[in-house]
């Protein structure tokens, strides 16, 4: 369905760790909601990460640290503006804001 989501937990090449909250908006609706939610829940899964002990011995076996986690929202490209909306609500709580070509 066009309004699930889903959540990724990432390491880049650099063996940074990424909380990722991926969104796909409704084509042509108000997705600007929905899309602040997800810079929220990235906000969120972040501090889970870096707060949860119980974590530790995981991110230890995969040779991980999760202390300092980054988070991002990825979604498809959608309406001009819409993103650099985003952008600029994100980078006041250091989320990035991804967005990509619909497959």
């Amino acid at each position: 369905d066009a309004s699930s989501a889903r959540d990724a937990l990432m390491a880049d090449p650099q063996g940074r760790v990424w909380a990722v909250e991926l969104k796909d908006p409704v084509a042509g609706g108000g997705n600007g909601a929905y899309l602040r939610a997800g810079i929220t829940q990235a906000i969120l899964y972040r501090h889970y990460i870096r707060t949860v002990e119980v974590l530790e011995p995981w991110f230890e076996a995969l040779g991980l640290q999760r202390h300092d986690p980054h988070a991002a929202v990825a979604f498809p490209m959608c309406a001009a503006g819409v993103a650099a909306r985003h952008r600029k609500v994100a980078s006041l709580c250091d989320v990035e804001v991804i967005e990509f070509l619909r497959p």
